[in-house]
């Protein structure tokens, strides 16, 4: 018996009544291979992903070129009294680190006051700065009340560039300190040579932007050292930047700063008939054949009793030393009680020349013909913070240390008196 086509069989199929349809033969295995098909997709796809993602793991090594963004950085800065009063030594310092170690022709903290004047702190010459925090100091008082701005500048390649931050700090007249300083006046000097662009002797930068600048900071009017070593200061008078006397004029015997009027004019060279001298207030500071200029030379801008820097420290055979020569004339002669030794002027200084022209006394001692790092070491340790008397055109009986300042085998002579 026939039975019609059943719902979804294809035309002219027809069915046995009663019996079943059958099944196709092995359809279980076919599922299962099926299956497997199914199986073998995720480890075919997943295959090339993990390749894919092994090789960027690994990729072709490439090195980071870096543009410097500050090669030199100053970390801190600040000083040791943020209103100090008129004549009084103020130490600034900055702790500074480089991309690099270098070698800087200078450096310097540059002040301006409100009118736009330069009031420098000393320039210090042949600055290494390495790639670890180094501490920069210097120290110098102000003749006028009045808020001032620094900041910290390096000159390199004969370039001045100047460094962030800037900050201000004020001055104010004596027995007004913390009090409202009177303003600075505006006929203050600028750089000595009245262009801030090209000052001389000594650059100075100008107060614009933070880095880049290359600008010449005027003339400092103190003293600079690393840290680590004294500091010297500028003396605690109060006078203005004063004009020498005529040359020939008679010396004081009496110990002094330098006068309201201005310093003393330059002394004519010393005779073994002289009196016992005038004695004077000044900065001391020291330089060798290592840091002479050229480098490495005993050359002497002024021979007199020497052809090159040298001496012993006697009367008869004083040390050379260093300063503007219209502080004291070459061929001069001195006597510096805290070292007991004798020294002659023949040799010119380039702080020395820009204290001279603020009004400050500045004299640089030799201490010897080495050219090893010891002996800046020791120039730096021997610098005192502050000024120290000196006797101008002294008598020959004073006392005498034989010991040389410095020797690369004895190293640095520290006794003073």
């Amino acid at each position: 018996m026939l039975q019609h086509n059943a719902p979804g069989d294809s035309p002219g199929t027809t069915h046995r009544a009663g019996k079943a349809r059958r099944q196709p033969r092995h359809a279980a295995p076919q599922q299962s291979s099926a299956k497997k098909r199914w199986r073998l997709v995720p480890a075919l796809v997943a295959g090339p992903l993990l390749l894919g993602t092994v090789a960027m793991a690994s990729p072709v090594a490439h090195s980071i070129h870096y543009r410097v963004a500050s090669p030199v950085t100053v970390q801190a800065l600040g000083l040791d009294n943020q209103n100090p009063t008129v004549g009084q030594p103020v130490r600034a310092g900055a702790k500074i680190v480089a991309e690099h170690t270098q070698w800087f022709d200078a450096v310097v903290f540059a002040v301006r006051d409100e009118q736009g004047h330069h009031a420098d702190f000393p320039v210090t010459r042949k600055w290494r700065q390495g790639t670890h925090q180094r501490v920069y100091q210097a120290s110098r008082a102000f003749d006028h009340a009045g808020t001032y701005t620094y900041w910290f500048a390096y000159q390199k390649n004969g370039h001045w560039t100047d460094l962030a931050p800037k900050q201000k700090f004020t001055v104010a007249q004596p027995g007004t300190a913390g009090g409202t300083p009177a303003p600075t006046p505006s006929g203050s000097p600028a750089s000595p040579s009245g262009d801030p662009a090209s000052p001389s002797p000594s650059p100075s930068p100008d107060p614009t932007s933070p880095s880049g600048s290359t600008s010449a900071p005027g003339s400092p009017a103190a003293s600079a050292t690393t840290a680590g070593s004294s500091t010297p200061s500028a003396s605690g008078t109060t006078s203005s930047a004063p004009a020498p006397k005529p040359a020939g004029s008679t010396a004081s015997s009496t110990t002094s700063a330098p006068s309201p009027a201005g310093p003393t004019a330059s002394p004519s060279p010393s005779t073994s008939g002289a009196t016992s001298g005038r004695e004077q207030a000044a900065y001391v500071t020291f330089y060798a054949a290592r840091d002479n200029d050229p480098p490495g030379s005993p050359a002497i801008a002024y021979p007199d009793l020497h052809q090159q820097a040298g001496g012993t420290g006697t009367f008869a055979d004083p040390i050379t030393f260093a300063t503007d020569k219209s502080e004291i004339a070459p061929g001069t002669k001195i006597y510096v009680p805290r070292l007991r030794k004798y020294f002659v002027m023949e040799d010119d200084c380039a702080e020395c020349d820009s204290d001279w022209s603020n009004g400050k006394w500045r004299v640089d001692l030799y201490m010897g013909g080495s050219t090893q790092p010891g002996v800046v070491a020791c120039e730096n340790q021997m610098t005192q913070d502050g000024n120290v008397t000196i006797v101008i055109n002294p008598d020959a009986n004073r006392p005498v240390d034989a010991h040389a300042l410095y020797s690369d085998s004895t190293g640095c002579y520290t006794t003073t008196y």
